[in-house]
Parts: structure tokens; sequence; C-alpha cells
């Protein structure tokens, strides 16, 4: 699995990213500064999501509303227009919006006591004849608050990690392919107060959950990266290196250009490398293709990089 499914960009995220002094996030308010975390219980009952014309955001088990083709309508200037005006002026009582393909409809994610007023405010921002497509549904929390619950799950974690906004359910993804998902919502809750991390959905992904031990006599490949996602720039070359050490490299004529490898992955002493679930993927020797991107490294195996081709996918070539 590549992808976290998001309405954000999919962020590719680092545990050794700056962690900024945190504002306390507080749901339902306006001002996304105040100075206390608010209790969880207390604000659980702060204000009932959902007015007859504004229902709450879907839930968890609702299907995605985009549809499969695309309504002519929603491809106009002016949905580009009413984007701007959510994500600028309305950002302090909005989680953002996304399109509803099937229905015909923009729908608007407004924050705060009045959301039908909020929506009313986009509706007279676009023209006339579109202000009929222009929906609601009642979030807590604003899509500023949610970025901020993202940055404090992505430092509390130290090992390859993804996540986005979920602008449809009005929360956050995290996917943690290593540690334990309870420390990522503690640390969250610690920051920004318990109702954040309600606001924080965090899982381990299938892809992450079967990372065996490196057998007796096989090697550990360096690179420590993750088994879900990574870049997608195509390398092709002979595969070369010492099983001894796991260091190996892709060759493309003279030059050799180091691998860096998901985490688990390993080489046997006959150097056939394998993949973190011990399925055999190639030989040295082999003409090969490559998934991945060159990017810093920090796990270098001992074997003097500081940056190479972070292999993502490995097949013949």
């Amino acid at each position: 699995m590549r992808t976290i499914a998001t309405l954000a960009a999919l962020l590719i995220l680092a545990a050794s990213c700056a962690r900024p002094p945190a504002p306390t996030v507080e749901p339902n308010a306006v001002a996304p500064d105040a100075e206390a975390p608010m209790d969880g219980a207390a604000a659980g009952s702060q204000l009932a999501l959902g007015t007859p014309d504004c229902p709450p955001v879907l839930g968890a088990d609702d299907p995605d509303p985009f549809g499969q083709g695309t309504d002519p309508a929603l491809a106009g200037e002016w949905v580009g227009a009413a984007s701007q005006f959510v994500e600028g002026d309305l950002a302090d009582r909005t989680g953002g919006l996304y399109l509803d393909q099937d229905a015909g409809e923009l729908v608007v994610i407004a924050v705060g006591p009045d959301p039908d007023a909020t929506v009313d405010e986009v509706r007279a921002a676009v023209p006339d004849e579109h202000r009929d497509r222009v929906v609601c549904r009642h979030g807590a929390w604003t899509t500023s608050q949610l970025q901020r619950i993202l940055e404090v799950a992505v430092g509390a974690v130290d090992g390859p990690s993804s996540g986005g906004v979920d602008t449809v359910r009005n929360r956050v993804t995290f996917a943690l392919e290593t540690g334990d998902p309870e420390q990522v919502r503690t640390a969250v809750a610690d920051e920004l107060g318990l109702d954040a991390s309600a606001a924080l959905v965090v899982e381990v992904p299938p892809c992450a959950e079967e990372v065996g031990d490196v057998p007796d006599g096989a090697t550990a490949l360096p690179g420590g990266g993750s088994t879900c996602q990574g870049m997608d720039a195509l390398a092709t070359g002979t595969l070369v290196g010492d099983v001894a050490t796991g260091c190996l490299a892709l060759g493309t004529g003279d030059l050799e250009e180091p691998l860096a490898w998901p985490r688990g992955w390993y080489v046997t002493a006959d150097g056939v490398v394998h993949d973190h679930r011990g399925e055999p993927r190639a030989s040295l020797g082999d003409e090969v293709a490559l998934g991945g991107g060159f990017v810093p490294i920090e796990d270098d195996g001992g074997c003097g990089f500081d940056g190479a081709f972070l292999v993502s996918s490995l097949d013949p070539a």
C-alpha cells in the first residue's frame, strides 16, 4: 500500500520533524489558540453536531461520497473561487470542503455553533445558478487544528509513518508502521488536550504487520524505510554488492548508486534479496527495475553513505 486515503495531499512523514510550540487545540472554537486544554467529557457536551440543514460529517463506516464520474458543473471556475473563500476568509470556521460528484454538490465542513450561517456566506459568494449546489456538513475541527494534531502525531514516533487530514470525516488519519499507537494518542492528548486525541485515528496498516526477524546467516539491509509507501521514480540496472555487509548498489554502466531498503529486508549468503515478509525478490547479478527515490539516509548500516536510492519496489527488469 503506497498511500493512505485522505482528501489532503498525502504526507510521507519523518519522525525527526521539528515540533514548534503547540497552541492548544479546542474543538468548535472560532479561535484556535485557547489557553488551556479542554476536558474531553466537557467538550462532548459543549456542542451537539448537526442541524436540520447541516447534518454531521460522515462517520467512519460511511462510504466515500466522491462518485465515479465528473459533474461538469463542478468543474467551473466558481468551484475554485469558493474553495479560496472557504480556505481564506472562513478558515477559522471551516474544516475544508470536498466535491460529491454523484450528487453534484460542493460540501463545506462548517465548524462552530452556527454552521448554517457559515455555509450561507459561501452560497452568497458564488454565482446564483450554483448556490443550490453548496451544501453543509457540521464538523468539530478547523483544518488548521487538524493539521496541528497531525504535526504532533508525527513528532511522537520514531520510524516510518504517514498520515493526513480526512476532510470528509473531519479527522486525522495516521498510519504507524513501528511503535505503539497509544503512544501517539497520548502525545496528542498531553500536548493538545483529550479532545484533540479523539480527532485522531491511528492504525497499523496491513502492509506493516508482517515484519519478521532476519534469518540466521542473512544480513539486514540498511535504510529502515517504509514498507507501505515510497517514491515512484524508476531506476534500472544490475544489482551488485557485498552480501557480508549488506552494502548493495545499482550498477548502471560505470556508475554504482548505493541502495537503501525498507525495514526488514535482508540478503542471504547466496546473494538473494528478500523483502520484510521473507519473499525472495532478486539476486545479485540480476537486471532489476527499482521503484523509489534519492533521499538522505540516517541508517547506512556502516556502508558509508549519507544519501541513497531508497527502494520501494524491486522487480526483474
